[in-house]
């Protein structure tokens, strides 16, 4: 239990110190608002170039991307380049949880406190429509080619939405067993967090046993099984 919950922290808080940069302040409403009907009229590939802008890497107008990128076709999403679906599982992470709660993460982790880092990390996580998240770990291209880190950068954010979405309904080890083998189709949790957590577990296989297993995984010091797997 306490090792998915220090991994998916240790993996927020790296990555937001090295990407710090990319937060600027948030939207208004209004704003918001204009930002999301803007952003849907444009193409996949449009959405991807603003994946990659500092503009839109901020809480707020990351998630209206990720939005907006989940309303395009499967097809579409999988019809980008490699490089343009790292930058959006790239930003996945980065926009997950926002630098205002990293340090409160920080005084919980060395307290020793789970079930507080736990509620923190809830109360934290941005959530967005992981839908084009799921189609691109499930893009049989982008599982050969794209990056361990994006890969499992992707990975960890799905985590997270599923944390935020199911909250105190879905235990730790009983999510550490879903992507490590378990039959996610056939728990309680809902149909888009078994989605989530099937992609996922595509990845975790690819690297432990499939085709990418020889693979070295260093994710900013941590290994796939620290993030997912083992006791």
């Amino acid at each position: 239990m306490k090792k998915i919950i220090l991994g998916v922290f240790s993996v927020f808080l790296l990555f937001s110190f090295i990407s710090c940069d990319f937060f600027v302040t948030s939207l208004g409403s209004g704003m918001q608002r204009d930002l999301n009907a803007a952003l849907k009229k444009e193409s996949a590939g449009d959405l991807a170039k603003l994946a990659k802008d500092p503009q839109f890497q901020d809480p707020s107008s990351g998630v209206a991307v990720l939005n907006a990128l989940s309303g395009k076709s499967e097809a579409d999403i999988q019809a980008l380049s490699v490089s343009e679906q790292e930058s959006i599982m790239d930003l996945a992470l980065a926009v997950s949880v926002p630098t205002s709660a990293l340090n409160d993460l920080a005084d919980i982790a060395q307290n020793d406190d789970p079930e507080a880092l736990f509620n923190s990390i809830l109360e934290s996580i941005n959530s967005f429509d992981t839908t084009v998240l799921q189609a691109i770990l499930n893009d049989e291209d982008a599982q050969e080619s794209a990056s361990a880190e994006s890969l499992i950068s992707a990975s960890v954010a799905l985590v997270a939405q599923v944390m935020k979405r199911e909250g105190s309904d879905l235990e730790f080890e009983d999510l550490q067993d879903l992507i490590d083998g378990g039959n996610i189709s056939e728990s309680s949790i809902t149909e888009e967090s078994k989605a989530d957590l099937q992609a996922v577990q595509a990845i975790f296989d690819l690297f432990i046993t499939g085709d990418r297993k020889d693979e070295a995984i260093d994710f900013f010091g941590l290994s796939l099984e620290d993030l997912f797997g083992g006791n």
